[in-house]
């Protein structure tokens, strides 16, 4: 049986900065620390306190890290509680039996929480989500940075880019089975090689020069910020008739399109903008911190924006060694009478070097 490491990874609202050159004291101190081994991932608990420039805090720590470039069944995902109707807001357990759904022969051996989501409306999170290489959210207010994983084990970090619409086919066990460059929207192919989607919106007729798959579409509008079109179905019809797009359809076009029978009645279909660049083939991604923690080693000191980043509070990280283990970081807080103290950005940018990532 595979194994999965699932994570979402809690993003902090930042603006970008001017950097200054701090120096810092830190320690950590611990009085206990427990490590436990469970399918090659590794998960520690601290019980200490640390000390930044003098002032002493006490803190509860967990680790969780595997490296998945070497332990090939390992897979680090982004879950939620996304579906058609829109998003909702669950909590970590209701999230793992949803993995473990969509999963049925993966063990989900831990998770972290995730971005910052629309906590008092939609529920929908602020940066990038990406998962199965569907797009399921650009992220809105601007350019905002995020971490994605690939099936490989790469790690990519940045701004996302995005490289024109593509075509992706699922089998009915939701593996993705193929992806197709989608060359133009609700226009006819220029040439025999390419392939076009056409939308509800669209008003004309579709006529019987080109073969047609014709999907019944449970989700097809334009994206959630409204800045391209998405489309997810199931097949209904493959046709070379002249046909007009009906109301909750997506038809995909094409001289030669579909002759190797690449969509069956078992499976379904996703349209999107893609990514691209240092993004392209990105499986799992999430929103984070436009200013890293660590920068080549060393806590990023220069830290002074974010969410509450000079306040302690409970704190999630994500960190990259250099022999590519990923792994997380939770520090519990707002619960003193327990020594739960909670951290500030830069502390748990020293923690994480304490964990040497990189």
């Amino acid at each position: 049986m595979k194994k999965i490491l699932v994570f979402i990874l809690l993003l902090f609202t930042i603006s970008l900065v001017q950097l200054q050159e701090v120096n810092a004291f830190f320690r950590l101190d611990e009085t206990t620390k427990v490590t436990e081994y469970v399918e090659g991932v590794r998960h520690t608990k601290i019980v200490g306190t640390i000390d930044m420039d003098g002032l002493v805090t006490n803190q509860v720590i967990n680790y969780i890290g595997a490296n998945p470039t070497t332990f090939s069944d390992i897979n680090i995902v982004v879950a939620d509680d996304y579906d058609a109707h829109g998003w909702g807001m669950s909590g970590l357990p209701i999230i793992i039996d949803k993995v473990n759904e969509k999963y049925p022969n993966f063990t989900v051996i831990g998770g972290v929480n995730g971005d910052f989501y629309d906590i008092n409306d939609t529920g929908q999170p602020l940066s990038l989500h990406v998962r199965d290489y569907e797009v399921i959210q650009r992220g809105y207010g601007g350019a905002r940075n995020a971490v994605g994983f690939k099936e490989n084990g790469e790690v990519v970090y940045g701004v996302p880019a995005f490289d024109g619409y593509e075509l992706l086919v699922y089998n009915d066990e939701g593996q993705l089975k193929k992806r197709v460059p989608i060359n133009r929207i609700n226009q006819s192919p220029a040439n025999e090689s390419e392939v076009s989607v056409f939308f509800d919106d669209y008003l004309g007729e579709i006529p019987a020069l080109y073969n047609k798959v014709v999907m019944s579409a449970f989700e097809s509008h334009l994206n959630r910020n409204q800045t391209g079109y998405f489309g997810k179905g199931n097949l209904s019809i493959i046709t070379t008739d002249q046909v007009d797009i009906e109301e909750h359809q997506f038809i995909i076009v094409g001289h030669e399109f579909n002759n190797d029978n690449l969509i069956d009645e078992n499976d379904y279909a996703v349209v999107q903008l893609g990514l691209g660049g240092a993004w392209d083939d990105v499986r799992y991604a999430v929103g984070c911190d436009a200013q890293p923690l660590v920068i080549n080693g060393e806590a990023n000191l220069s830290l002074n924006a974010g969410a509450s980043w000079d306040f302690p509070a409970p704190r999630t990280a994500v960190g990259i060694k250099a022999d590519g283990t990923v792994f997380f970081v939770v520090v519990d807080g707002r619960n003193k009478p327990e020594g739960m103290d909670g951290v500030k950005l830069r502390e748990l940018g020293e923690i994480m070097a304490y964990f040497d990532a990189e």
